[in-house]
């Protein structure tokens, strides 16, 4: 954890100090070594969050982009009092988190039920194969003019099979990734697989970082998904709904010109 309750105060792990925990009351230790990032540890084995994983720079830069108070927000379930933290909960009731490790797809939708109204954010940079695979396919995406939304087939052969059956929004961060083949500026960018299908197609959000940031901090995330998904259907009517226009525009004038040469202007009116 990255506070604790020192004097009744929320304070980062510094060494020396010793603390309590704002989830179960119990007393923690600060760990400060040069290998993690400095948390706040229970003494032992015990931990009050079952699904606590150990912390990187990834995550606390992360968190570090939204207000201290937003963090680490334990959540206690009304029914049975299981307890977990929140790596982000915006004022707005907006759940974000950071994913780092690996996560089977069955403790994934635990968590999603647990959470409900959520984002996951995606460490990309963690395996260098899903990364490189990814943008080697990049090229072939379906997108719109406005160079924000994608539509794929084939999700399996983009990503880890955890993001692909997801009841809420994933951003895949590659911010981390060694990526020589694109430019500094291209990293910056997220990519958000929404939990909507079209038919076989999948569909992405690609947004700047800041752009995310800026949204969640003023609440205004899902709205401005909302409004990228009104850019989508403009893209399906241009794309899909036009061309069938055309097509059977075409086939008529086709039956058309058939009739016409067979039997004559006369049979056909």
């Amino acid at each position: 954890m990255r506070f604790a309750l020192v004097d009744g105060k929320q304070v980062e792990a510094k060494i020396g100090l010793k603390g309590t925990c704002r989830g179960c009351g119990a007393s923690v230790i600060a760990k400060c070594g040069s290998i993690r990032v400095p948390h706040w540890a229970h003494r032992g084995q015990k931990v009050c969050d079952q699904w606590w994983e150990p912390e990187t720079e990834w995550h606390r830069n992360w968190k570090d982009q939204f207000p201290a108070q937003w963090q680490e927000v334990f959540l206690p379930d009304p029914q049975t009092g299981e307890k977990h933290i929140a790596d982000i909960r915006t004022e707005h009731g907006v759940i974000i988190k950071f994913q780092h490790s690996y996560l089977d797809s069955q403790e994934r939708k635990t968590r999603e039920n647990f959470y409900r109204k959520m984002i996951w954010v995606v460490d990309g940079g963690r395996l260098k194969n899903d990364y490189i695979r990814f943008f080697k396919k990049m090229k072939k995406f379906c997108t719109s003019e406005e160079q924000k939304v994608f539509l794929i087939e084939r999700l399996d052969e983009w990503f880890s099979l955890t993001w692909i059956g997801c009841q809420v929004p994933v951003i895949f961060d590659f911010r981390s990734a060694a990526l020589t083949e694109i430019n500094a500026d291209e990293q910056n960018y997220l990519y958000c697989l929404i939990p909507v299908r079209l038919g076989r197609h999948a569909i992405l959000f690609r947004f700047h970082y800041s752009e995310f940031i800026k949204e969640t901090n003023n609440g205004e995330w899902f709205s401005w998904a909302r409004q990228m998904m009104a850019s989508l259907n403009r893209l399906i009517y241009d794309r899909y709904v036009k061309d069938m226009v055309s097509k059977r525009q075409q086939s008529s004038q086709s039956v058309l010109t058939n009739r016409r040469s067979k039997f004559g202007r006369s049979r056909i009116f």
